[in-house]
C-alpha cells in the first residue's frame, strides 16, 4: 500500500509540470497579460488532473481509515428444536455482539484521525508545490515577455541610430567608426533577442 501510494505521488509530480507549461503556453497565446497570476493559479487549482486525483485519493482514505474502527454488527441466531420429553417445541433466539475492551476503540478512533490529517496534509503540500511552481514559471514568462520587449525597442532604437548617423555623414557630421558601433550595438541587439 505505501510503495503504491509512493509511486501514485511520483506520478503526479511527474505530470504536474507537463500541465502547467501545456496551461501557461496556452495563457500565454491568449494575452497572458490580460490574465493576473492569481487567475493562473485558480485556474490550475480547479483544472489540473492530478489534484482532482489527490482529492479523491484522500477521500477514499478517509474512508478506508474509518473501516474496522466500530464494533462487528450484531449476530443474530435462531434454534427451533421439535419433540423434547415434555413433547414441546423450544425455540431459541440468540443475539451476541463482540467488542473490544473501550479504549481499544478509543484508540483506533485517534489512530484514523491521525492518518486523516496525514493524507490531507500530503494533499495541502502536493497542493502548494503545484502552485508555487506555477507561480514561479509565472513570473519567468512575465520576465522573459518584459525583456523581449525591452530588447525589441532597443533594436528598434539602433536601427534608427544607424539610419540618423548614414544621413549626418553624408552630410558629413558623422564617420564611419560611429555607423560602425552602432551597427555593432545593432548586432549585440539581435543575439539577445534571440
Amino acid at each position: 500500500m505505501k510503495n503504491f501510494k509512493n509511486s501514485q505521488f511520483q506520478n503526479l509530480t511527474n505530470m504536474k509540470i507537463h500541465s502547467i507549461i501545456i496551461l501557461i503556453f496556452c495563457l500565454s497565446v491568449q494575452g497572458f497579460s490580460q490574465s493576473s497570476i492569481d487567475d493562473v493559479l485558480q485556474s490550475v487549482k480547479t483544472n489540473n488532473k492530478q489534484l482532482q486525483v489527490s482529492k479523491h485519493y484522500v477521500e477514499a482514505s478517509k474512508l478506508s481509515t474509518k473501516t474496522g474502527i466500530y464494533p462487528e454488527n450484531p449476530k443474530i441466531g435462531y434454534i427451533s428444536k421439535f419433540g423434547n420429553s415434555d413433547n414441546r417445541n423450544i425455540q431459541e433466539l440468540s443475539i451476541t455482539q463482540g467488542f473490544e475492551f473501550p479504549t481499544v476503540y478509543f484508540l483506533q478512533n485517534n489512530r484514523s484521525n491521525l492518518m486523516q490529517e496525514q493524507t490531507e496534509m500530503q494533499y495541502k503540500s502536493d497542493e502548494l508545490e503545484l502552485l508555487f511552481t506555477t507561480r514561479i514559471i509565472c513570473l519567468n514568462l512575465i520576465y522573459l515577455n518584459k525583456r523581449k520587449n525591452i530588447l525589441q525597442r532597443r533594436l528598434n532604437n539602433t536601427k534608427e541610430n544607424i539610419l540618423m548617423l548614414e544621413q549626418k555623414q553624408e552630410l558629413g557630421a558623422s564617420n564611419i567608426l560611429e555607423i560602425n558601433k552602432a551597427k555593432i550595438l545593432m548586432l549585440t541587439c539581435k543575439l539577445n533577442t534571440i
